[in-house]
């Protein structure tokens, strides 16, 4: 705990072996015969792996920000789309945690017109928070998340494996990184614990039990519902961009056969999708 992984361990071979890691001042060695990279989107491990990104691009940003909750407002997830951008807020108690999403790359000229001008264009999308906008005092209280879509091309090498944001960065969309995080690492834990227990078992094949083909089949189970997941929320934020860029005049609603089906199976498949995950993971008994 409280330690920073700064990288690894090799053996003649080049297989990672284990991490080198500071922890109060000191470095540290820790050897292993597979460590996982489950540090985020901004992985320092993901270096080691060295197979490259596959980037699917993002046309939103989010800009975050505080607002006061009051104690007779939902409780649930909010949200609302408008001309001139999205707004989701999460109930954080006696706050809500607001992200504004705008296209991508616009946060300097955002910044440029003014924080007035700001608030303003939020309560244009989500009248409900004019009365307390005044609480963004200065941009300093507006934090930027640049949004990718990415994930590694290879999520494991020998000895290490990458899983949830270091393996695929997800869009905030649906709020699904954590549950397809959860999931890689319960079907790691899967398939990995019963050679790893053979290991501890048996000490003198400790070095031959894990090679690279048992790391490999987390991709295989995890990466199509990564791929899909992925490909959803892409979709879902062009069309979230197309709908805030709506020229005054025209509706908001997407044309009528769209709407037919948003409002068919979809609409009930959707919420299953993104809450229980496309390939949900049990823990084996």
């Amino acid at each position: 705990m409280e330690a920073e992984t700064i990288g690894v361990l090799r053996d003649r071979q080049g297989r990672v072996r284990g991490l080198r890691y500071r922890q109060g001042g000191e470095e540290h060695r820790l050897r292993a015969v597979a460590s996982i990279a489950a540090d985020g989107r901004h992985s320092g491990l993901r270096g080691e792996i060295g197979t490259g990104l596959r980037t699917l691009g993002s046309p939103i940003d989010v800009l975050w920000f505080r607002l006061d909750r009051r104690e007779d407002e939902p409780t649930e997830l909010r949200g609302t789309i408008g001309r001139g951008g999205g707004l989701v807020a999460i109930n954080r108690g006696d706050y809500w945690q607001v992200a504004f999403l705008v296209r991508k790359g616009t946060d300097e000229e955002i910044e440029a017109t003014g924080l007035p001008a700001f608030r303003e264009r939020v309560a244009s999308v989500a009248a409900w928070t004019a009365d307390r906008l005044d609480q963004l005092r200065t941009w300093d209280d507006v934090k930027l998340l640049s949004v990718t879509v990415e994930r590694l091309r290879q999520w494991a090498v020998p000895g290490l494996l990458a899983i949830g944001d270091a393996a695929h960065t997800m869009s905030p969309l649906g709020g699904v990184g954590v549950n397809l995080a959860i999931s890689d690492a319960v079907a790691a834990a899967n398939l990995l614990a019963p050679d790893l227990l053979r290991a501890q078992a048996d000490p003198d094949r400790f070095e031959k039990v894990l090679n690279p083909a048992i790391l490999d089949r987390v991709q295989q189970r995890r990466q199509w519902p990564t791929m899909l997941t992925q490909r959803i929320q892409v979709l879902g934020q062009n069309r979230v961009i197309a709908f805030t860029e709506t020229p005054p005049g025209r509706s908001l609603l997407p044309p009528a056969p769209a709407l037919a089906l948003l409002r068919g199976p979809i609409a009930r498949m959707l919420p299953r999708v993104f809450v229980y995950g496309i390939r949900p993971e049990r823990v084996a008994g």
